[in-house]
C-alpha cells in the first residue's frame, strides 16, 4: 500500500476513527487475532463523545494513516507533561484496519506518532498502557523498544466494558524518544 499518507485527524474524521477502533478491537471480524481484545471485552471500545473530546483537546492529537478511500490506521497521542525540560507523551487508541495487517502499517503508525510527539512537543519519552494478559502485544511493543516500567493501573471496568473476565489490570510501558529512529 504505497498510497498511505499520514496526517493529524480533523473533527470530520471522528466517526471514521470510532469505526476503525471498534473494528480493530472488538469486532467479530478480528476475534481470535493476536491484536484483538474481543476475547476479554465485548462492550464498546470508545464512543463518538470520547473521540470528540480528544479531537478538541489542545494536548491530544490523533495521528491517522489514510488511503484515498479511508482511514486505515490511527493512534491517539497526548502530551502528559508540559515541563519544557522534560516533556512526555502517551500513546493509545492504536488501531489498523484488518485488511492492512501484516504489511508493517502498525509499526509505521507508531513511528509517525512518536515523531509527532518528538517534533511538535519535544517529548523525550512515550508511554502506553496494555492489558496485562495481552502478552503477545506486550512482546510486540518490546520489539519496538518499549520496556515495562513496573507500574500497574486498575482497568477501568464499568457497566459498558462487557468483560468476559476481570482478572487483569493495565501494565505501563515506555521508551525514550531520543533514539526513536534507531529502533527497527
Amino acid at each position: 500500500m504505497d498510497d498511505i499518507a499520514f496526517a493529524l485527524a480533523s473533527p470530520s474524521d471522528k466517526m471514521d476513527i470510532v469505526s476503525l477502533l471498534e473494528l480493530a478491537y472488538r469486532s467479530p471480524e478480528t476475534a481470535g487475532r493476536w491484536d484483538s481484545e474481543s476475547h476479554l471485552l465485548r462492550g464498546p471500545r470508545t464512543s463518538p463523545e470520547e473521540v470528540k473530546t480528544h479531537l478538541d483537546s489542545k494536548d491530544a492529537r490523533f495521528v491517522v494513516a489514510r488511503t484515498p478511500e479511508r482511514i486505515v490506521g490511527c493512534a491517539l497521542i497526548r502530551l502528559q507533561t508540559e515541563n519544557p525540560r522534560d516533556p512526555r507523551a502517551s500513546f493509545g487508541m492504536f488501531a489498523t484496519h484488518p485488511e492492512t495487517r501484516n504489511i508493517g502499517l502498525g509499526h509505521k503508525v507508531l513511528k509517525a506518532a512518536e515523531q509527532y510527539a518528538r517534533n511538535e512537543w519535544r517529548a523525550v519519552e512515550m508511554s502506553l498502557s496494555v492489558i496485562s494478559l495481552r502478552t503477545v502485544l506486550i512482546a510486540w511493543y518490546e520489539r519496538r523498544g518499549y520496556t515495562l516500567t513496573g507500574r500497574r493501573h486498575p482497568f477501568p471496568f464499568s457497566t459498558t466494558t462487557g468483560e468476559t473476565r476481570n482478572d487483569f489490570d493495565l501494565v505501563e510501558m515506555s521508551r525514550p524518544l531520543t533514539d526513536a529512529d534507531s529502533v527497527a
